[in-house]
């Protein structure tokens, strides 16, 4: 979490075989933990909370990730969070996209590159798109 305070440059991609298309979608992070103060984005937080299993709740109870192992048997089998009690380290990552890129393999391929602009009409973003060398 430190590092996407820090930097909350961001990219997922997502590439569909049948179709072959890739898309990349590019922006900004904003976490959105306890202390957020979007009651829309809150109210996304705790929907996926209780959304969750009771074993992935579970691993929320679990020693810290990345230090030596818990030998105590007891560590790893804690109860899960109820639905209602959410843990400090669940976070919302919310990804406000800027750039898309668009890549359809095909004979020959294409990708376009849409790039968000300041807002425009009525408030809303508008995009501009670039088709661009594959």
């Amino acid at each position: 979490m430190k590092e996407i305070a820090a930097n909350p440059h961001a990219e997922v991609a997502w590439y569909f075989t049948e179709t072959r298309e890739q898309f990349r979608l590019a922006g900004k992070l904003d976490i959105v933990d306890a202390s957020s103060h979007n009651e829309e984005l809150n109210k996304t937080r705790q929907g996926q909370w209780s959304y969750m299993s009771d074993a992935l709740r579970q691993q929320f109870t679990w020693p810290e990730p990345g230090q030596p192992v818990a030998t105590d048997p007891e560590a790893w089998t804690r109860p899960a969070p109820s639905k209602e009690e959410i843990p400090d380290e669940f976070v919302l990552l919310v990804l406000n996209v800027e750039e898309v890129e668009y890549l359809l393999l095909g004979d020959p391929h294409r990708k376009v590159h849409y790039i968000r602009n300041a807002a425009g009409r009525e408030g809303a973003p508008e995009w501009a798109e670039a088709p661009v060398n594959p």
